[in-house]
């Protein structure tokens, strides 16, 4: 629980330092309506991405990992065990 609220923590003072900038940036005043739906944009915009770089990172694992019988194999091994005589 800790390690999620230093992440929800550290994500909040960076949102806060590039809404910060962009204020700046843009000569914009915090209350307007324009501002907070630009904020709810550029948020949407982040989550999504977050949501695209998790889905494909996860299809790449099941793709990697996923057992695929139309596919033969490059060489086929057997092993033969024998038993070693001994002299007694």
């Amino acid at each position: 629980m800790s390690g999620d609220v230093r992440f929800c923590a550290g994500h909040s003072r960076l949102r806060a330092r590039f809404q910060q900038e962009n204020l700046s940036l843009f000569r914009a005043s915090q209350d307007t309506d324009t501002w907070k739906a630009y904020v709810d944009y550029v948020d949407e915009m982040v989550v999504d991405g977050f949501f695209s770089t998790i889905h494909c990172s996860l299809k790449f694992l099941l793709d990697a990992t996923e057992p695929r019988p139309d596919i033969t194999p490059l060489f086929e091994a057997h092993m033969e065990l024998q038993v070693q005589e001994t002299d007694a």
